[in-house]
């Protein structure tokens, strides 16, 4: 059985961004162009903006991978669909 776990892109940014404990290392499930579920990775940075980071897309989605993810410190994010509108 293979170790899947983050990328070593997302790896190296994790380490150039992360400044503090307090910043948050997140995975986000989504729905690809093609309806299968996705996993991409981010970086909450405990600044006054919350800034997040994406740090790389992985793929399609497995419990093997959302397991690792969480043992080294990833948490899962809902985001809403912030599609916005124009006035007519």
């Amino acid at each position: 059985m293979s170790f899947i776990t983050e990328s070593k892109k997302a790896k190296t940014l994790r380490e150039a961004f992360k400044t503090s404990d307090s910043d948050i290392l997140a995975y986000e499930i989504y729905e690809g162009i093609d309806k299968t579920p996705r996993v991409a990775l981010y970086i909450i940075l405990d600044d006054e903006f919350r800034t997040s980071i994406k740090l790389d897309e992985l793929g399609v989605i497995s419990d093997e991978l959302i397991i690792n993810l969480e043992k080294i410190g990833y948490v899962q994010i809902h985001r809403e669909n912030t599609l916005v509108k124009k006035a007519a």
